[in-house]
């Protein structure tokens, strides 16, 4: 067998594999997988949700016995069953699993209407066989409704999946309805500006399941924090892509929960770039740089120190320090002392093509470590999905970095391909009050830029006159990793944001030395000579 074939059959065996803390393991096309998951793990509630869905399948298997032989053991069974079922979605209920509700809800109707249609019988004449076996009838039928209801209510149309179903809080039962597939873009509930916005990231392995879950879960949290006033909800799976959305504009509206298509055929994450994360992300800004300067200049810089002028040639603000030891030192020969290996290359540039001069980069600048890492290149580039107000720097298909965003009202963020034309500390530092934060990156159409904020509150909706608009934290930690002349993409079309990363934040969290966060390897404090105080900048705020 291959080793490549070895390898992708590993990788189905262990995400068919449940992982328990004490190292045991269990198989998740196993049949009796939720009960062994409950027993393991009792407080688990989507096992109590799916142990409820077996027990209910259970009792309708027993009344349909009871309706074809009369035995009256078969129907103390599927009560006992119903009411097992019941209890384990109530138990499921108490732990938070919204979904659980709907078959409360169901259980509880149909109980109703049995003992109501019994007494009903009762009252006018005793029972006779026909009218049992009518009575048991009617009982299927409801039972059968309970069981196939997810069936018939999620039939598609139109990719709307029309749940008659609620959960439920102190004082309140609001229904919603799920759509699988992104809002469309003319949709007034979304485009509508004074959503009051909240962000949660999924666990990881979350499916549809867990993503309307945890959607309507922090709906209700935000209901119950605050009543009064629309909510809408954005979650982010581990690789920080936006999985789905949840919006509530308001009585007597519905909640409109959209959970995204997964991305096909997304490649897999370099196992090199994994163990060795905070070098790979390091190195790939530095050269990020070296290549954007090579590509307007024409000639590589004889010193690396050309990269970080004064404004407006300030290509970064610093060089990076690589993670291993900590120094952003530049040798001109190898001795794996530490820091940065730069021997410029006489190039032919534009004479050579995108991928030569991307490979001739990465020969010219490496990290000075022993032994000698060879670490893979792609510029780094930002997206920006407007549809999820999120904006993603990436290295082709690696994801570094995710932020949510303010974009312009009414559509005036616009589409297309830009890069960053100017990078700015402190844009409009001597007027009071600037809209623009603590950092700017003016994009190449000169009207719009990607800024900070005196309005924190405003991200995840449409705000602004056409600009980007982030949180001044984030946008200072993007402006210390992206090089002037980097691209930008502006879309509604999440194709180019695929990302192949399990859990980019998890990685940038993972420590590079004892005392150092990731974060600490690049200068994100104010610098006087990357300032522009001459000019008033008016960008579409």
């Amino acid at each position: 067998m291959k080793r490549g074939v070895m390898v992708d059959s590993f990788d189905q065996m262990r995400q068919n594999l449940y992982s328990f803390r004490d190292g045991y393991y269990l198989a998740k096309n196993d049949p009796s997988f939720w009960e062994k998951l409950l027993k393991r793990e009792p407080n688990n509630e989507k096992a109590m949700y799916h142990v409820g869905l077996k027990l209910k399948q259970e009792a309708i298997k027993y009344l349909k016995r009871y309706r074809s032989t009369e035995a009256t053991v078969y129907f103390a069974i599927y009560n006992r069953k119903l009411k097992e079922a019941l209890a384990m979605f109530n138990q499921s209920l108490d732990c938070g699993y919204i979904l659980a509700r709907k078959e409360v809800l169901l259980i509880e109707a149909a109980i109703k209407q049995q003992e109501k249609d019994w007494n009903k019988s009762i009252q006018e004449k005793p029972l006779n066989n026909s009218m049992l076996k009518g009575f048991l009838i009617c009982a299927i039928i409801v039972l059968m409704l309970l069981a196939g209801m997810t069936i018939v209510n999620l039939s598609y149309k139109n990719n709307i999946i029309t749940e008659n179903t609620y959960f439920k809080n102190t004082a309140y039962l609001i229904p919603y309805d799920v759509v699988y597939g992104k809002p469309p873009a003319q949709d007034s509930d979304i485009s509508q500006n004074n959503y009051e916005v909240s962000m949660i990231t999924l666990p990881v392995n979350s499916d549809n399941e867990d993503i309307v879950n945890s959607l309507l879960n922090e709906i209700k949290s935000s209901y119950t924090d605050n009543p009064k006033g629309p909510k809408k909800v954005v979650a982010l799976d581990g690789n920080q892509e936006a999985a789905g959305m949840a919006i509530w504009p308001g009585e007597p509206s519905h909640i409109k929960v959209y959970v995204y298509p997964p991305l096909l055929n997304k490649p897999q994450s370099s196992n090199l770039i994994q163990e060795n994360y905070p070098l790979w992300e390091t190195a790939t800004v530095i050269r990020s740089a070296l290549y954007q300067f090579t590509k307007a200049n024409g000639f590589m810089p004889k010193e690396l120190s050309s990269l970080t002028a004064s404004y407006p040639n300030n290509y970064l603000s610093s060089l990076p320090k690589e993670p291993i030891t900590v120094s952003n030192k530049v040798s001109s020969g190898f001795d794996g002392s530490g820091g940065w290996l730069y021997e410029p290359i006489d190039i032919g540039y534009p004479g050579m093509t995108d991928k030569d001069l991307q490979e001739t980069v990465k020969r010219a600048l490496q990290p000075n470590i022993s032994p000698k890492q060879d670490i893979p290149f792609s510029p780094v580039e930002i997206f920006i999905d407007k549809s999820a107000h999120l904006l993603t720097l990436l290295s082709q298909s690696q994801i570094i970095s995710r932020y949510p965003v303010a974009l312009g009202k009414n559509n005036k963020t616009p589409e297309g391909s830009f890069f960053v034309e100017k990078k700015i500390m402190n844009p409009n530092k001597n007027i009071p009050g600037s809209a623009y934060g603590t950092r700017a990156m003016e994009l190449s159409d000169e009207r719009d830029a990607i800024h900070g904020t005196n309005d924190p509150g405003s991200m995840g909706q449409d705000a602004t006159m056409g600009c980007i608009r982030m949180q001044n934290k984030d946008i200072e930690e993007l402006y210390s990793l992206v090089p002037l002349y980097s691209p930008v993409t502006i879309s509604t079309d999440k194709k180019k944001e695929n990302g192949d990363n399990d859990n980019p934040e998890e990685l940038r969290n993972i420590p590079s030395h004892a005392l150092l966060s990731l974060s600490d390897l690049y200068k994100k404090s104010d610098n006087p000579l990357e300032e522009d105080n001459g000019s008033v900048f008016n960008w579409n705020q």
